[in-house]
C-alpha cells in the first residue's frame, strides 16, 4: 500500500513536471546543471540561474517552485538537489 505521502510526492512532482513543461526558459541550458524553477502569480513558470535564497519574491513577484536539471535527452527532471 502506498503510504499519503508518497502520493503527496508523486502529486508534487507531477504539478511541478507540467508547469515545468511550459516554463519560459531564456538561457542555454547545460546538462545535469541545477536550474532553479519559478512560477509568477499569473500562472506563468519561467527557468533562472538565480537561486532562491537570492530571489526575493515581494521584489521578483515569482515563488520558488523547484530545483531541475536539463538532462541529455534535452527533457527537464526535478532534482533532490
Amino acid at each position: 500500500m502506498v503510504s499519503k505521502k508518497e502520493d503527496l510526492d508523486l502529486l508534487d512532482e507531477i504539478m511541478v513536471t507540467t508547469i515545468l513543461s511550459k516554463a519560459e526558459c531564456r538561457i542555454e541550458p547545460l546538462i545535469d546543471r541545477p536550474y532553479y524553477l519559478y512560477q509568477r502569480p499569473n500562472g506563468t513558470s519561467f527557468i533562472s540561474l538565480v537561486e532562491p535564497e537570492y530571489c526575493d519574491p515581494v521584489r521578483f513577484g515569482a515563488s520558488y517552485l523547484s530545483t531541475v536539471r536539463r538532462q541529455a535527452d534535452g527533457e527537464w527532471k526535478v532534482s533532490e538537489t
